[in-house]
């Protein structure tokens, strides 16, 4: 405390007791905040690289790239339905055919197959698929400008989605 309180005179700060303990509170306080943002911040990385990790490994069991699986729940979620929902429905693909070995490429198949379907057959086709309906826009839709901003986006950020997930494991 006397190194402060030598310092605070140096710089022409009256230090008496009152003064020196407001001081060091604020600068405890300060400290502290910035030991909170610091944790936040690597609690924040921690979870960027554990959701990258995830993709990673979900994509190896679904056989397709994670650049590819995170192109198509971006849309998915773009569209009205959501990641999980897309995920799953890759799962049931790829649970009622263990050869299949891209569920992304099978995806696509049954999005062209839906294409020429009336709204009730694909409904039905999805249901049997273990689709979720909220999926089939999607499916079905012109998403060409979605799948384009998805890759623009990495483009601008400097990030390659295969490069990420291969380096989070």
């Amino acid at each position: 405390a006397a190194r402060i309180a030598e310092f605070f005179a140096s710089v022409g700060f009256q230090a008496d007791e009152r003064s020196l303990k407001s001081a060091l509170t604020k600068v405890a306080a300060f400290g502290a905040s910035v030991s909170v943002l610091a944790g936040g911040v690597f609690a924040s990385l921690v979870g960027i690289a554990k959701a990258e990790a995830d993709i990673a490994a979900q994509a190896d069991k679904l056989g397709t790239s994670s650049e590819r699986l995170e192109e198509l729940r971006y849309v998915a979620e773009q569209t009205g339905s959501s990641a999980d929902k897309l995920t799953a429905a890759l799962e049931s693909i790829a649970s009622k055919n263990p050869r299949i070995k891209d569920t992304a490429a099978v995806f696509d198949l049954v999005s062209d197959r839906m294409r020429g379907m009336s709204e009730l057959q694909r409904k039905l086709y999805a249901q049997r698929l273990g689709i979720d309906p909220t999926l089939i826009p999607m499916m079905t839709d012109d998403v060409a400008g979605l799948r384009e901003e998805f890759r623009a986006m990495y483009a601008v950020a400097g990030t390659d989605a295969k490069a990420a997930a291969e380096e989070s494991k």
